[in-house]
């Protein structure tokens, strides 16, 4: 009888490591993915600032996500308070930008 729990504890402790490392390794991931993507559109300076709508990065419905958490959009908006990704106003609304020197440090190439 003790066995039993004791096993059911340790599968209990080893799902929530699990699930804990897992979650950190999507934000991560897809933190990585955010950068790209600003590296992809070109918009490295105020000149290139897009959208986040137009970059596949605003807002989506839980319909549109599947029910899952939006990693992407979390890793966006952590980026952007970070001040990594930079944000200004326009008549047009609000774009983004990631500076050169962000990507490169961030994204180092190989």
């Amino acid at each position: 009888m003790n066995i039993q729990k004791a096993i059911i504890i340790i599968a209990l402790v080893v799902l929530v490591v699990a699930a804990i490392l897992g979650s950190r390794y999507r934000f991560l991931k897809e933190t990585q993915n955010v950068l790209k993507i600003f590296g992809k559109a070109d918009a490295f300076d105020e000149a290139n600032a897009v959208k986040a709508d137009d970059i596949g990065l605003g807002p989506k419905s839980v319909f549109m996500r599947g029910g899952m958490r939006d990693y992407k959009a979390i890793a966006f908006q952590n980026l952007v308070s970070a001040n990594v990704i930079q944000l200004i106003q326009t008549e047009e609304g609000a774009k983004y930008f990631l500076p050169r020197d962000q990507y490169d440090k961030y994204l180092k190439k190989k």
